[in-house]
């Protein structure tokens, strides 16, 4: 996905909206365990639609950490990645040329 860095967790929207608000609250409290400087985007899907909203930060470097439990708290509603262009570029330098002559 394009766009600047960030990690982007995602979120369909369930006919139980008092079990949505709690999910919201626990990834937001979540969240806030990782602080750092690495934009969060949040993007609930209603009805087909998608709203995106900007929520803090987070420390880039506990993401090994952070996305699985965000993962595990969405289960099959939704998604945690990081995401953008700060991101394939850095998985791009971790490539290993190989080689002889």
């Amino acid at each position: 996905m394009g766009g600047p860095h960030r990690l982007l967790v995602t979120m369909d929207e369930t006919t139980d909206e008092a079990a949505d608000r709690r999910r919201v609250a626990r990834l937001c409290a979540v969240l806030d365990e990782f602080v750092g400087d690495l934009p969060v985007e949040l993007c609930f899907r209603v009805r087909g639609a998608e709203s995106r909203f900007a929520r803090g930060a987070v420390d880039a470097g506990r993401l090994e950490a952070l996305v699985p439990r965000l993962k595990a708290l969405l289960g099959v509603l939704g998604d945690a990645a990081e995401v953008g262009e700060a991101e394939s570029a850095r998985r791009e330098s971790g490539l290993i040329a190989v080689g002889g002559a």
